[in-house]
């Protein structure tokens, strides 16, 4: 089942930006696979191929996986 570009085509004659929150992502795995250290760092960057439906992502959960990698302090 091919929905992408059923998808595009409406995105496209809406003039529509399709956003989304992400509910959990393992910040630390994706700072060692990418090899930044900040979110600010991760924001933005891609990894792999482009998805073919554009999704701007607003936010996210950050999850910890691995103890040794635990934030030591809260900047809350």
């Amino acid at each position: 089942m091919e929905t992408a570009p059923v998808v595009r085509e409406w995105i496209s004659a809406r003039n529509a930006e399709l956003t989304a929150f992400d509910s959990h992502f393992h910040f630390d795995r994706s700072c060692k696979a990418t090899k930044v250290g900040s979110i600010e760092a991760l924001v933005g960057h891609t990894v792999g191929p482009m998805p073919e439906v554009p999704v701007r992502v607003n936010g996210g959960i950050a999850v910890f996986c691995d103890p040794p990698n635990y934030p030591k302090e809260c900047s809350c």
